[in-house]
This record gives structure tokens, C-alpha cells and sequence, in this order.
């Protein structure tokens, strides 16, 4: 399993849903599996109690060009590859929590499909691990991710929220320092 299917119970969007509820005008509809999905807007601050957990790397630090042996001066690399492959990581990973906020906050559903054949999908195609323990908030996540959150749901999601992508990021800037 790829590193970006980390336990589900550890993803920044369900931790923030267990912290807090939101409950605003919600956009309703049923889904084929019988599930009651309603719309809803999100909160930028739910974004953002999910983005903080996300954990920026630190710049590493090398000797001071003027002074190479003086193991007290040092100046920040931000030019290291190291560095700079993490900072896209952390970019990825600040991206896909504020689409998972948005998942997690915005679309509510009155309950998950009768049979678990959805998730034995997700477990084939390796999306979770079988052996994962999955918790009601992991397994309705599991399931808004995959199955409800396409084709346009996003972006409709966005639109009630009055979040445009400069608000998101905007909101995200606030947890990177």
C-alpha cells in the first residue's frame, strides 16, 4: 500500500469531523445505493483545522558561507534537494486535505450502503488495507471519497461554500509558518 494510503483514521479530514460538526442549508439527493447524500457549505475554518495538521518541513540549516568553521553560525538552505522534495510533498498533502475537508464537511449522508461491497472494492484496489480497523467516520469518509465526491461534487461543494481556490489557499498559508 502507497504511502498515500496511510490509515484512513489518521487523515487530517477525519480528525477535524471528529473534532466539530457543521450543520448548514443542505443541497439533498439519493444516490443508487439508497444513501440520502445532502450538500452542504464548509466552514474555511474546518479547511483549516484539517491543513494544521499537516506538519511543514523545516528548512535544514549549513554553515555560514563567511565563516565555514564557526560551528555557531549557520543560514538556512532552502535550495537543498532534500528540502525542496518535501516542500512538494507537503504541498501534496495540504492539497489533498483541503479536498478531503471539503469531502469530509460538505457532503453528509443518513447511512452507508446496506452491504460492504463498496468496501471490498476499495480493499481489492488496495485503496485501505484489509487489515485496517475502520471506524464509522473512516468508513463514511471511505465512502464520500469514492463514491459520492465526483463528477463536479467538489467544485459544487466550493460553489455553497463561497470558496473560491484563493480562499483555500489563502487558508492554507495561514497554517504553513
Amino acid at each position: 500500500m502507497s504511502t498515500e494510503n496511510k490509515k484512513v483514521a489518521e487523515n487530517p479530514a477525519v480528525q477535524a469531523k471528529r473534532s466539530f460538526g457543521i450543520s448548514q442549508q443542505p443541497d439533498s439527493f439519493k444516490n443508487k445505493d439508497g444513501v440520502t447524500i445532502e450538500l452542504r457549505p464548509v466552514a474555511a475554518y474546518a479547511i483549516q483545522e484539517a491543513v494544521s495538521k499537516i506538519k511543514k518541513p523545516h528548512v535544514p540549516l549549513v554553515p555560514h558561507p563567511n565563516d565555514p568553521n564557526d560551528i555557531t553560525k549557520f543560514i538556512e538552505n532552502p535550495m537543498d534537494e532534500t528540502y525542496r522534495q518535501e516542500v512538494e510533498e507537503y504541498e501534496r498533502e495540504v492539497e489533498k486535505a483541503s479536498l478531503d475537508a471539503m469531502v469530509m464537511f460538505g457532503i453528509d449522508i443518513d447511512k452507508l450502503p446496506e452491504n460492504d461491497k463498496w468496501l471490498e472494492k476499495l480493499i481489492y484496489s488496495d485503496y485501505v488495507s484489509a487489515d485496517e480497523n475502520l471506524d464509522e467516520f473512516s468508513k463514511e469518509f471511505l465512502y464520500k471519497k469514492y463514491y459520492i465526491a465526483i463528477g463536479g461534487v467538489i467544485g459544487k461543494i466550493s460553489s455553497m461554500s463561497g470558496i473560491m481556490q484563493e480562499d483555500i489557499d489563502i487558508a492554507t498559508d495561514s497554517f504553513r509558518g
